[in-house]
Formats: C-alpha cells, sequence, structure tokens
C-alpha cells in the first residue's frame, strides 16, 4: 500500500476503530486502511472487518516482520539503561519518502513491500 491509513488496534479498541472507520466511509474517503494489531487481542476486531466486506479495510497479518520488529524494540528497550531487562514499550516509527508511508506504527514494520 503507498498511500492510505496506517493504525494500530485490537479488540480492546473496537469502538474507536469502528468509529474511525465509520467517519471515514461517511466522509467519502476512499483510502484504503491497514490495521496493524497491536497484540494478538484482534478476534473481534477481524471478525468487523470481515462483516464490513470492505477490501480496502485490512488487518496486517504478516507475523514474520512483526516478530522482527519487535525483536528490535526489544533489544533498544533493554539496552536503555533506565528499563528492566526483558521490559519493553512498543514504539512508533516512520518511514517517509519511500514508496511505503507509515507512521505512529507502535509495533513498527515497513520496508516490507507490504502492498
Amino acid at each position: 500500500m503507498k498511500q492510505g491509513i496506517y493504525t494500530l488496534g485490537n479488540d480492546v479498541v473496537l469502538n474507536q476503530i469502528i468509529a474511525l472507520l465509520n467517519s471515514i466511509e461517511v466522509n467519502g474517503n476512499n483510502l484504503p486502511v491497514c490495521i496493524i494489531p497491536y497484540d494478538d487481542r484482534c478476534d473481534r476486531l477481524s471478525q468487523e472487518i470481515a462483516q464490513r466486506g470492505n477490501p480496502k479495510v485490512t488487518i496486517f497479518s504478516n507475523q514474520a516482520v512483526m516478530d522482527q520488529w519487535d525483536q528490535f524494540s526489544r533489544s533498544a528497550w533493554d539496552a536503555h539503561p533506565q528499563t528492566r531487562p526483558g521490559q519493553y514499550h512498543r514504539f512508533g516509527t516512520h518511514q517517509l519518502g519511500s514508496e511505503n508511508v507509515a507512521g505512529g506504527i507502535c509495533r513498527a514494520f515497513l520496508a516490507t513491500g507490504f502492498k
């Protein structure tokens, strides 16, 4: 996906994701939406996306890429002197000016050729 809306989501914030998608639909925005799972709690979110039947709304599912970035963030946080080893915070990344554009992605990914 070269242009579109990337957002984090899981079942905990399902109502906010629904509100976002409803707003996008009502305002006639035809941009694709990619939801990056914040964690594994996405059963209800997946059901909601399937019920909508909108092929422009997807859940990012490349687990290998998410695992790679989770490992990177673990190593970055473990090296920080004020964190406790083994505990890390997911953080956002931005990659602008390339074919892929994403921002505010906590479970950081990109440079993967995701289309």
